[in-house]
């Protein structure tokens, strides 16, 4: 890879701005395809690593001046493709990077649920029709890091002399109050209360879906079924826009914003599907919800019904076996270890929510055999997720 280009650092103050507002600044208005990975900028006191960083990139880097960093393979060739990217890793010598962050160069992108029909020998009787494909990753040109406890932007450029231009971008950028996580989404979007939702399975469909989903269970053929439900709206109000609403109505530390050529992706979601540092393997699934009480009493009291729920606390413990069954897959007999169970979260406007979280350490051999391959047979044995939320515009 000696043809392309080292990294160029640079730290500035990040002066609690957000990674939208970084993103909106730097990225999201100079290129077809841009990324913003955001966590609020308010970081939680009793998880302050869940949201303590949040990166934005922009246009895929550019080999020999010509060809575009980025990949779509389709399904039955993902995997093997992702291997072999992995096994390239390591090979471009870069310049001293901060350590400490979560991303310090290299691939962005996502890998969809279909990726499971990769993975498990399964029919394909439902085929999509939305033009995304199943796997996307490119390597950025440019990208930020927002470290929201130091409150240090990272900037970092192929171009030296972007260094400069992001620089001055952000400082000329207008000052506005940085409007705070509780703020209600009719700042940013007027709602509609007429705008018509047309779903694309009918509710007698539906429910039939439901009724064979329960004769499984009862059978023992499957743990549950994820049913979901599509459905289009028309709307006068940008991607962008309604990603902001989002991450106001739901401050998430796993939001997500994608600027594509097949549309624009975004999501906001409080889970964790799989995290490896070294050997240490962690997911963080949650099952069980409540609404917000509109007391502080009515708060306790909605809490103690979701932690005594017989139903609530029986899909809590099948999600733990799952993942425990997951892990188990790729890491060493007996270090599998669950440090949360029926753990109470919430954030300002979303319903509280039980959450789980295991731990567990990569089995020695796999680790050394696969080297930069532990995040892929991380992933290859969590997929597909118990529980996954999305939105396509």
């Amino acid at each position: 890879m000696d043809d392309l280009q080292p990294w160029y650092w640079r730290s500035l103050p990040l002066e609690n701005r957000t990674g939208s507002q970084v993103f909106d600044c730097l990225f999201r208005n100079t290129s077809s395809i841009a990324t913003l990975l955001e966590s609020p900028y308010r970081t939680s006191q009793d998880q302050p690593a869940l949201s303590r960083f949040s990166i934005c990139a922009g246009m895929p880097r550019m080999r020999l001046g010509r060809t575009q960093m980025m990949w779509t393979p389709a399904v039955g060739e993902i995997l093997p493709f992702l291997r072999r990217l992995l096994n390239k890793n390591g090979e471009e010598g870069i310049l001293t990077t901060p350590s400490h962050l979560p991303f310090t160069g290299g691939w962005l992108g996502w890998l969809g649920y279909d990726l499971a029909w990769e993975i498990e020998q399964l029919p394909r009787t439902n085929p999509d029709s939305l033009p995304f494909p199943v796997a996307f990753w490119y390597e950025p040109a440019a990208f930020a890091v927002l470290d929201h406890i130091q409150q240090t932007l990272w900037l970092a450029v192929t171009d030296e002399a972007e260094l400069d231009q992001f620089q001055q971008r952000l400082e000329q950028a207008s000052p506005s109050p940085h409007l705070p996580i509780s703020s209600p989404p009719h700042l940013l979007i007027s709602p509609s209360p007429h705008l018509p939702i047309s779903f694309l399975t009918s509710q007698a469909d539906y429910e039939a879906a439901v009724v064979r989903a329960k004769k499984y269970i009862q059978s023992g053929d499957i743990f549950q079924a994820n049913l979901s439900l599509r459905f289009e709206a028309a709307t006068s109000a940008s991607s962008w826009e309604i990603y902001l609403a989002l991450q106001r109505i739901n401050p998430s530390p796993f939001a997500s914003y994608w600027q594509t050529p097949w549309g624009d992706v975004m999501s906001c979601s409080p889970e964790r599907l799989v995290q490896l540092e070294g050997r240490q393997a962690q997911t963080r699934p949650i099952a069980g919800t409540r609404a917000r009480g509109v007391t502080p009493a009515l708060d306790q009291q909605l809490e103690q019904e979701l932690i005594a729920n017989e139903k609530e606390r029986a899909e809590h413990i099948m999600l733990v076996d799952l993942e425990r069954n997951d892990l188990g897959r790729v890491c060493e007999w007996g270090s599998v270890q669950v440090d949360e169970l029926f753990a109470m979260r919430l954030t300002s406007f979303v319903p509280y929510f039980l959450v789980v979280r295991l731990r567990a350490v990569l089995r020695f051999a796999v680790w050394k055999l696969l080297k930069n391959l532990n995040q892929y047979a991380a992933v290859c044995s969590m997929a597909p997720a118990a529980i996954l939320t999305s939105a396509a515009t």
